[in-house]
């Protein structure tokens, strides 16, 4: 091949042509029209511009996943290890506090120090100062007594500890304050909260009544003692109740006895119907004496010991009817509705009772029912005058509209009179899954079933109360809500 600057040499036809018609224009010029051949009769192409080989890596996208997913796992252990760490200082500053009412300075300062927060570490320093100002032997200086005081109400969370009897030592506790205190004791006893209000409420009630209504006052105390046996509570109704009955008759010295006679035993049979006969004597008697929880007590081993016997399912019946009407109970109207039906499928065909009784199925049970007893009333609105004074009010004015010139409509005048003008209260609304189930306030039956809707909200006073709920002999969980002026979130309870 020739120099490729001295222009082509042997060519195919169609590239002569080619040649021959551009050869006086100078373009292409020679050496570019050899390269062109060149790269004909070679097969070659321009090489291609170097460049860096490029790595190839995982897709953008599934690097954003992977770096989501790492961020969510870390951001979740994060918040473990924080709130692990939330609930052992919690745990730590309850035991400090338990031995702080306790008195054992020297526990609550290590559970303190173990505890680690902010708050416990000053709750630790003010601790080791007042174990230092309790060990002087001079007075407390009123500053030092102020500051004490003031630990001991953050620390005690409202119990009367060891601490503040040392600090200034309380009288001797009057009947009402001894009631009011045992509250706590009941419900440590295991007493269900509502038994335990109950007992305090006709207590005090009975303390009020004692000089103008001693009967009256009598029954309360009665009841007290059936509600709480063996309780401090119960020996004090039992004291306040013995000059209200009058002085127990001298013991007389008894004559010896004639000798027995040996009669033979009753059969077993016999000592269920009897035993039988005694429970269903004594659920008719409380429920007369409308002492509903020891009638229903009754009535029930009645039937446990006799099983569909028919008495007993009817008086059970209608005692769960009567409470249900006074407590505007629904749970114990579906348990009187029930056990009519059971009687309607015991009881014979002649029976003249099962017409009253398909009377009072086909119409509301709170209708068939007694109207509600003011005395009841009166007791209810008496436990929610402090959490809940408007319903308070509301009860004592049914009572003043049922009974005006008894005493528990007197006794209701007052309290409305005492409640004085609305003060600010809180809203509170409540949803319960099921609904239709009763709510509670501190241990107090409102008289309120879920769902509390906004235009009907309930009204408590601001602070701390405690809430729940009840249906069907179940309970939800306890919740604690600090309640401030004006609409309150919505309250979720599950029955469970």
């Amino acid at each position: 091949m020739s120099d490729l600057n001295e222009g082509p040499g042997e060519l195919p036809p169609e590239l002569r042509e080619f040649y021959d018609a551009h050869r006086d224009t100078g373009e292409p010029t020679g050496a570019q029209l050899g390269k062109a051949l060149l790269r004909v009769h070679s097969g070659t192409r321009p090489a291609a511009p170097m460049t860096l080989s490029r790595r190839r890596w995982l897709p953008p996208e599934l690097l954003a996943v992977a770096a989501l997913l790492l961020l969510t796992i870390g951001g979740g252990a994060i918040g473990w290890y924080l709130k692990t760490e939330s609930l052992r200082a919690d745990a730590m500053l309850f035991d400090a506090r338990a031995a702080w009412v306790a008195g054992d300075l020297d526990a609550a300062i290590a559970s303190l120090d173990r505890c680690g927060s902010d708050d416990c570490v000053r709750l630790a320093a003010a601790v080791k100062r007042a174990k230092t100002q309790l060990k002087q032997q001079a007075p407390l200086e009123a500053a030092e007594k102020g500051s004490l005081l003031a630990l001991d109400l953050e620390l005690s969370a409202g119990q009367r500890s060891v601490i503040a009897d040392q600090i200034s030592p309380r009288a001797p506790q009057s009947d009402r304050d001894l009631a009011e205190a045992e509250a706590d004791a009941l419900l440590r006893q295991g007493f269900p909260p509502e038994v335990v209000s109950r007992a305090v409420a006709l207590f005090i009630a009975g303390l009020e009544v004692s000089a103008s209504t001693p009967e009256l006052a009598t029954r309360n105390f009665r009841e007290v003692v059936a509600l709480v046996p063996g309780t401090t509570l119960a020996r004090r109704a039992e004291k306040r109740m013995q000059p209200l009955v009058g002085p127990t008759p001298p013991e007389q010295i008894a004559e010896p006895p004639p000798a027995p006679v040996v009669e033979a035993a009753p059969s077993p049979a016999d000592q269920v119907d009897t035993k039988r006969a005694a429970l269903l004597e004594q659920g008719k008697r409380a429920k007369k004496e409308k002492n509903f929880g020891a009638a229903i007590t009754a009535l029930e081993q009645c039937l446990a010991l006799s099983r569909g016997d028919l008495e007993c399912t009817l008086t059970l019946a209608t005692t769960y009817a009567a409470r249900g009407t006074d407590e505007n109970s629904q749970v114990d109207n579906e348990k009187a509705r029930a056990l009519y039906v059971e009687f309607l499928r015991i009881a014979p065909p002649d029976d003249r009772r099962i017409s009253r009784v398909q009377a009072i199925l086909g119409e509301p049970l709170d209708e068939a029912a007694r109207a509600p007893d003011p005395h009841d009333l009166y007791l209810r609105g008496y436990q929610l005058r402090e959490s809940a004074p408007d319903e308070a009010r509301r009860l004592f004015e049914e009572v003043v509209r049922l009974a005006p010139t008894s005493i528990d409509g007197q006794k209701a005048k007052a309290r409305i009179a005492e409640l004085g003008t609305r003060s600010p209260m809180g809203r509170l609304r409540i949803a319960s899954v099921p609904t239709n189930a009763r709510v509670f306030i501190d241990g107090v039956d409102t008289g309120r079933n879920t769902p509390v809707l906004p235009g009907d909200s309930l009204e408590v006073t601001p602070g701390r109360h405690t809430i729940y709920a009840e249906a069907g002999g179940r309970r939800s969980s306890t919740t604690q809500l600090t309640v401030v002026e004006g609409d309150n979130p919505v309250i979720q309870l599950t029955v469970q």
